[in-house]
């Protein structure tokens, strides 16, 4: 009997060791270790003394630790400048005047701590006379890839700023001064930012390897191909992220792809780009590019001063009204028919092997250099060809 009750003693023991465990190994974690969340994001934009404004605002779960915070505005992902805004009890703020009236724009709330960032989604708004208010509530981790949308209340603490007041210095920072050139990746643990749930959706289908409904750095960078049909996405804000992304083809079936505008300057890996079929009006491209593919889209101008490796361009089809190849002294194919451009100089690619201009009425005179061996070329019967020097 004795031997039966030291074994029930045992038992008990046990048992309450296991239960202390358990409960020390789930107590929370201390409020000065957390990681801030973004609880809510606002804006209310409209037009004052002729110009637009925007003031946006922003609070967060906890903002220990953070070093810097702001919100990053601009017409599209390409142009976007930094506004800084002092944080205070877990929220921040900022106004911006002097923006083009009757024009969309877009911005996103960012915080660190000098080592990491958590930023929000990619919100649009327009600045018009009759103002335009809204709310979104950023994405728990348990119900990602959902579009919360706007919910067009009027913000409760609309900024700092009178909207009736015109400032020489929009906002409360320098715009651009502290826009860094390389993205900053969220903490361990911490799922990537991508602003548009269609594409989410497509990245999550593939690329999240533990099903637990979030991209972390790890799986962000093993990826190198992104294949995706953009019908319907807006924007690929947040495939910065995916830093040794070798392949993007972002082309939307004929006449339906959504994109306006692409920001790829931080994809320095990039080699090789399809993005035809879209709306595309503006683009950064990084250095690393080799191949490009833009036909069928709105581009009125293509900068290409930083991309000197290209090899394959084919813009056909665009709106172009000046194509400048200076700076491409490794091209070898040019396809750039259907666009507005009257003059093409050319002599500055020496290696140019294909070139095809077919249906290019506006097309008047094509400069090559003398002695320039252009293998295939394809121009209208009417175009001057004239050599340089």
């Amino acid at each position: 009997m004795n031997g039966i009750k030291t074994m029930k003693r045992y038992i008990i023991l046990y048992f309450s060791i296991l239960t202390l465990i358990a409960c020390t190994s789930s107590e929370s974690v201390p409020p000065e270790d957390a990681t801030p969340e973004f609880i809510e994001v606002k804006y209310e934009a409209g037009v004052a003394l002729d110009k637009g404004y925007a003031t946006l605002s922003a609070r967060l779960t906890t903002d220990n630790g953070i070093t810097v915070s702001g919100f990053m505005i601009g017409r599209d992902e390409v142009d976007l400048s930094f506004f800084k805004a002092g944080i205070e009890n877990c929220s921040f703020s900022v106004r911006v005047d002097n923006l083009e009236t009757e024009t969309e724009y877009c911005f996103y709330a960012r915080v660190g701590n000098g080592l990491n960032e958590i930023r929000t989604r990619l919100i649009r708004f327009k600045t018009g006379a009759a103002g335009t208010s809204g709310t979104e509530i950023p994405d728990k981790p348990d119900n990602p890839g959902e579009d919360p949308g706007n919910s067009g209340e009027e913000p409760d603490n609309p900024g700092t700023g009178d909207p009736g007041e015109e400032t020489d210095n929009p906002g409360t920072g320098d715009p651009g001064k502290d826009n860094p050139g390389d993205p900053v990746l969220p903490p361990d643990g911490v799922g990537i930012t991508i602003s548009d749930p269609l594409f989410m959706q497509y990245l999550l289908s593939l690329y999240d390897s533990d099903a637990d409904g979030k991209l972390v750095n790890e799986e962000a960078e093993a990826v190198e191909t992104i294949s995706v049909c953009a019908d319907g996405i807006t924007t690929l804000d947040g495939v910065q992220y995916f830093r040794n992304l070798k392949s993007l083809d972002c082309c939307g079936s004929v006449w339906n792809g959504s994109l306006a505008s692409l920001a790829l300057n931080q994809n320095t890996s990039l080699d090789v780009l399809k993005c035809s079929y879209n709306q595309l009006t503006s683009i950064s491209l990084p250095s690393s590019l080799i191949e490009m593919e833009c036909r069928f889209n709105k581009f009125q101008t293509l900068d290409l001063s930083g991309v000197p490796h290209l090899k394959r361009l084919d813009c056909f089809g665009n709106r172009l009204e000046n194509l400048d190849l200076s700076g491409l002294p490794e091209l070898e194919s040019l396809t750039a028919g259907m666009n507005s451009f009257r003059t093409l100089d050319v002599s500055g690619n020496p290696n140019l092997k294909v070139l095809d201009l077919s249906d290019s009425p506006d097309l008047e005179i094509l400069y090559v250099a003398k002695g320039q061996r252009i293998e295939e070329m394809s121009v209208e019967y009417n175009v001057q060809i004239k050599y340089k020097e």
